[in-house]
């Protein structure tokens, strides 16, 4: 082999090499935005376990709150943590029957009672539940306005994560249940 034809080989593989390294680049690229992505998802998988969890906790504190009740609750314009049962009716301006939880709405905030803090990373997150009276089933004459001698059912909606916000700019999860209780 001469020295001329060596000197052209030498070049083709540097070349070689580079394109050779350049692919490789590119699927490095390529798996790093893969798992950017996949990191991504499986936060914001976390993030609704989380609120889920949350507003669960929620919905159990209101139902807690009307199974501990001697009688009915009585639907009011207030709410505390230990109480919060808003009037349900076509004819009030603030009708509950559909969940809210707007910034004027009248609803409880619930902390658990052994302190646990959800880890809220700087993010808006608190939880709150009110609860609306959803009819009755009396057995005996007058249960309705008694508070006694029938079953009463109420809608329990509870609220995690960014509640006020409804413009989808934040994380937030509702859930409502349906308990009945009966009155002796």
């Amino acid at each position: 082999m001469t020295s001329s034809s060596r000197a052209r080989q030498q070049g083709a593989t540097l070349f070689v090499a580079l394109i050779m390294l350049l692919i490789v680049t590119l699927l490095a690229i390529s798996s790093l935005r893969e798992v950017i992505l996949e990191s991504r998802m499986t936060a914001n998988s976390l993030e609704a376990k989380r609120l889920t969890s949350a507003a669960e906790a929620g919905l159990r504190a209101g139902e807690g709150t009307i199974n501990t009740a001697v009688t009915v609750p009585e639907a009011s314009d207030t709410c505390t943590s230990e109480s919060c049962v808003r009037y349900a009716s076509a004819e009030i301006a603030d009708d509950y029957t559909s969940p809210r939880f707007a910034s004027g709405d009248t609803k409880a905030d619930y902390a658990p009672a052994d302190n646990t803090t959800f880890d809220t990373d700087s993010r808006d997150t608190t939880i709150q539940w009110y609860a609306v009276p959803a009819g009755t089933t009396c057995v005996e004459d007058n249960c309705a306005l008694t508070g006694k001698g029938g079953a009463f059912f109420f809608a329990v909606n509870s609220c995690a994560g960014s509640c006020t916000t409804t413009d989808g700019s934040s994380q937030r999860v509702t859930l409502r249940s349906v308990l009945a209780k009966v009155f002796n």
